[in-house]
């Protein structure tokens, strides 16, 4: 890499793989019941480690820093990194997600952690349902403002996916 390639990372939102953990006991419906209890209860203990820990700035800024020495030990330049795909993804009707407070928070802190040492960033996606993207996931698709502003672009007019379109001519 120290040839001028580039190097991609992924960035997922905290609490991601306890959910995974939850979604791999729904698909397993012939657990017997006291498996499936202790299994809750190992997931609950990991989600209350997790939560007692207070993954917040310094957890974000450590994980950056990890990044940074496995850059500095391969003789790769920062800014030679892209990091593709980080978001969080807000609750919606049909799922739960994280409250807009915490969103703005974790997404403005690894994005502002990526700038600060020069490594570039994309977003989750444009548009989605699942509420992970810049558009709000109902059938307006607006821009999230949450998102909108988390990635230093608040001054973006705010308009429908559907004013978005091409006309047709």
């Amino acid at each position: 890499m120290a040839d001028g390639g580039s190097v991609a990372a992924h960035c997922a939102q905290p609490g991601t793989k306890h959910r995974t953990e939850y979604g791999k006991l729904e698909a397993q419906p012939k657990l017997s019941p006291s498996a499936r209890l202790a299994a809750e209860s190992e997931i609950r203990n990991q989600l209350q480690k997790y939560y007692a820990e207070d993954k917040g700035q310094q957890t974000i800024e450590a994980a950056f820093a990890t990044l940074l020495g496995w850059c500095r030990t391969n003789g790769i330049r920062p800014e030679q990194l892209f990091m593709g795909e980080f978001g969080a993804m807000a609750a919606t009707s049909f799922r739960g997600g994280a409250v807009e407070a915490d969103r703005l928070r974790w997404l403005s802190a690894v994005r502002q952690q990526a700038e600060k040492h020069g490594i570039g960033w994309a977003y989750w996606e444009y548009s989605n349902i699942h509420g992970m993207s810049l558009t709000t996931p109902g059938a307006r698709r607006e821009f999230d403002p949450v998102a909108l502003q988390a990635l230093g672009l608040n001054e973006v007019k705010h308009t429908t996916h559907d004013q978005m379109q091409p006309s047709a001519q």
